[in-house]
């Protein structure tokens, strides 16, 4: 009997242990994990199920999954017993449950009669793989836009080319004081200012190559100011004060526009019910004690351009996490969740700093701290002088698009210069063999639809391997970079350029 009993606390001891290690093994799934009989009722469930629903493994048991789940969960039926009942093989779905996404697999439990017992139903959290999945998609879109504003702005550029070319044709024809003068003039400008409006657009969209210099903060707003109020709608009032002791900071003149740009557009949509924006500016001075509350700026005077809406407002949670790239508080697909990162990236590049005060309902400020320079040096402007002109030498032009290609030869032949033009790479080649011994310098555009005007420079340089090749583009240095072609040791004249420009850098080459 002895023997009999010794072995029968053996068997239980094997079956504790076996249990207690299927136990382990089952909690150590990061999954939810439950078994369910074929009314939908939880035979057993693991840890991780159990901290899901916020209940005690005593609570969980027995309950219905669709009490603990579906009942609460968005995005898939209920798990009925008619539906247990007929499960065949594996039956995949997903939710949403509790502020995070998961997929769900129920596998059949089949008896040994061949009847469906039960079943394993599994919820995988994905809610971060969708959620890089989101930022993939979006990152995808913004090539996209980036690619297409890049070939927008080489077509615009083209046209802008002709348009800056002729404005510069008639004031020669024009001088000042002549009737016509100020027309031409204000095409002139125009046609500035629709440069400017491409460098805008492109800000959005290219990796810029900054050029600072000094700004006067007040003027560059101001100037803004038209194209900022297009921008917010007529429901929305704007107003501007200035400070007349604001200053001067010293950046990209494109990042600054940037930075208001952005700032303005999402206090706009802050107020979708219309509301009242207000820019300022003034000159303040951090001291070490302030440094504390503005990460990475040294003391000193800085400009103060601040940006406040009477909007919706922002919780302490959103304010947290409105810099970083990707989040949005906007329904999806009306916002990408850039627009004030790439305000905190240009103001950081700029050793300034970011600050905001917002409370819900109440509308928000936000202040850009800039480092103040001193007033540029003021001298008298001596008139620029005349561009070198050409002596007679011969150029090859090469250039797709006719009406720039017309307008280019036009400013070369006026500059004393002899021009032979081609409209493609094939037939530039074929027109360099014809007078290799004479052309002392080629000027091509940098992509065009056979060959790109790198591959066209060394096709020239086979016949004569110290020719001197000057490229135009409009297009931006990122699409340049995509294609091969952004090497900066090349001579690239960016399109729209004026004529006094082109011919300072033919002569420039030819001297070289």
């Amino acid at each position: 009997m002895a023997g009999d009993k010794d072995a029968e606390n053996r068997l239980k001891a094997m079956l504790l242990a076996a249990a207690h290690q299927w136990r382990t093994t089952f909690d150590a799934i990061n999954d939810c994990v439950c078994l369910l009989n074929t009314e939908g009722n939880v035979l057993r469930c693991n840890k991780a199920m159990a901290a899901l629903v916020g209940k005690p493994f005593s609570e969980v048991l027995e309950k219905n999954v669709n009490d603990l789940v579906y009942s609460l969960a968005e995005g898939t039926d209920r798990l009925t017993p008619d539906k247990i009942s007929a499960l065949g093989a594996r039956h995949t779905s997903s939710l949403a449950f509790c502020g995070r996404s998961f997929d769900v697999t129920v596998d059949p439990i089949i008896d040994e009669k061949g009847a469906v017992a039960g079943c394993v139903h599994i919820m995988a959290d994905t809610t971060e793989r969708r959620q890089l999945e989101e930022k993939f998609n979006q990152a995808q879109k913004l090539e996209a836009i980036g690619k297409l504003a890049g070939g927008v702005a080489h077509d615009f550029n083209n046209i802008l080319s002709v348009i800056m070319s002729y404005a510069g044709f008639l004031l020669e024809q024009f001088p000042q004081g002549a009737p016509g003068h100020e027309d031409a003039l204000e095409i002139k400008k125009a046609g500035e200012r629709a440069g400017a409006l491409t460098r805008q657009l492109l800000a959005f969209s290219r990796r810029q190559i900054v050029n600072p210099a000094v700004l006067v903060t007040n003027d560059v707003i101001n100037n803004l100011s038209k194209m900022l109020n297009r921008l917010i709608g007529e429901n929305i009032q704007m107003s501007m004060t200035f400070s007349a002791d604001a200053g001067n900071v010293f950046m990209d003149p494109s990042q600054l526009e940037q930075i208001l740009v952005n700032l303005v557009v999402n206090a706009k949509d802050a107020m979708p019910q219309g509301g009242r924006v207000v820019v300022e500016t003034r000159c303040a001075r951090v001291d070490k004690a302030s440094t504390a509350l503005h990460e990475g700026i040294e003391p000193g005077e800085y400009v103060i351009i601040s940006v406040t809406d009477t909007g919706v407002g922002m919780d302490k949670e959103t304010q947290k996490k409105v810099f970083e790239p990707f989040f949005t508080t906007k329904p999806a697909g009306k916002g990408t969740g850039l627009g004030l990162s790439m305000v905190y990236g240009a103001v950081r590049q700029n050793h300034g700093a970011v600050s905001l005060y917002s409370e819900p309902g109440k509308g928000t400020t936000f202040r850009i701290y800039l480092k103040r320079v001193p007033d540029p040096v003021e001298s008298e402007a001596a008139p620029a002088p005349a561009p070198p002109r050409g002596k007679g030498e011969l150029l090859l032009l090469v250039e797709d698009e006719e009406p720039v290609r017309k307008a280019v030869r036009k400013m070369l032949e006026a500059g004393g210069y002899s021009v032979i033009d081609a409209g493609n790479g094939e037939q530039a080649v074929e027109r360099y063999r014809e007078r290799a011994a004479e052309v002392r310098l080629v000027i091509s555009d940098m992509i065009m639809p056979d060959i790109n005007g790198i591959v066209l420079a060394k096709k020239l340089r086979e016949i004569t391997p110290a020719l001197k090749v000057l490229h135009m583009s409009g297009y931006t240095d990122e699409i340049l970079t995509s294609q091969g072609l952004g090497d900066q040791t090349i001579p690239i004249l960016v399109k729209p350029f004026e004529r006094d420009v082109l011919l300072r850098r033919v002569r420039e080459l030819l001297d070289r």
